[in-house]
């Protein structure tokens, strides 16, 4: 069980003290809205948790303008997309449940139905009925966000929680996913420079006007899909994490946070 109380902050706006039982610490958070939330443990006085909010409100008004920031450019990108939520739908009623259907079949997953629906706050869901649940605006994603998503569903037909079993059939799935992306898209770069020898993480070279690799049903990959790709690659090499793929995946999809519309 949780209390919370809030109080206006002339930067900030409103930030919420929530005490709880679960938390043995004090914390502050800035959620991709830019919602400020104080947890503090139920033994702590809410007196307490404000004078702790106090003692790092200059790191918190930085954290969330770095949220801010990050939100803005998600949208200017949404907004550069051009479709309305329409159009975005009917794209996401054609290739999301395809593609869901594509992945399961190569990995060995059996789901209920799957909806599309304009969420606010999450990207998918999966019920324990086995029903998978995505947002319409995953076709604005990069394909391996997308991708990544709709393994994360997949992954909770077996693990309805987030713990180690979850996580490491997580990174097994997407670490094979990432390097069939990577093997397409060293493919499309080798045929368009006229070349039949690339490395086998060629990102970093210049990509070829207009690029984009179809295949006989749809196009695949981007040149939007090989820049996040090239990122992904960068935040791999720099993570120490034991699963450094679905870790990389998921803090680059944090960047692509849902607009408010």
């Amino acid at each position: 069980m949780t209390y919370s109380r809030v109080f206006s902050d002339p930067v900030l706006g409103t930030v919420r003290i929530v005490k709880g039982r679960a938390w043995k610490n004090m914390s502050v958070r800035v959620s991709s809205s830019g919602e400020v939330t104080v947890s503090i443990p139920s033994f702590v006085t809410y007196r307490a948790g404000m004078d702790f909010f106090r003692s790092r409100r200059d790191e918190v008004i930085a954290m969330h303008s770095r949220v801010l920031a990050g939100r803005a450019a998600a949208e200017s990108r949404y907004a550069a997309d051009g479709r309305s939520l329409s159009e975005l739908a009917a794209v996401a009623r054609r290739e999301l449940p395809a593609r869901l259907a594509e992945l399961a079949a190569r990995y060995g997953f059996r789901y209920g139905g799957v909806s599309i629906r304009a969420n606010v706050s999450r990207w998918g869901s999966c019920s324990r009925k086995g029903n998978i649940s995505l947002n319409l605006r995953l076709v604005q994603l990069p394909s391996l966000l997308r991708d990544y998503v709709l393994i994360h569903e997949l992954c909770h037909l077996r693990h309805f929680d987030h713990g180690p079993d979850f996580h490491a059939l997580l990174e097994q799935l997407n670490h094979d996913n990432y390097g069939r992306t990577v093997e397409a898209a060293n493919a499309q770069l080798a045929a368009a420079s006229g070349s039949d020898a690339f490395s086998d993480m060629a990102f970093g070279a210049p990509l070829p006007q207009g690029f984009e690799w179809a295949s006989s049903r749809r196009v695949i990959l981007t040149r939007q899909d090989a820049q996040c790709a090239k990122d992904i690659e960068k935040r791999i090499g720099a993570t120490r994490s034991v699963r450094p793929v679905s870790l990389s995946l998921e803090r680059a999809l944090k960047a692509w946070c849902l607009p408010r519309s």
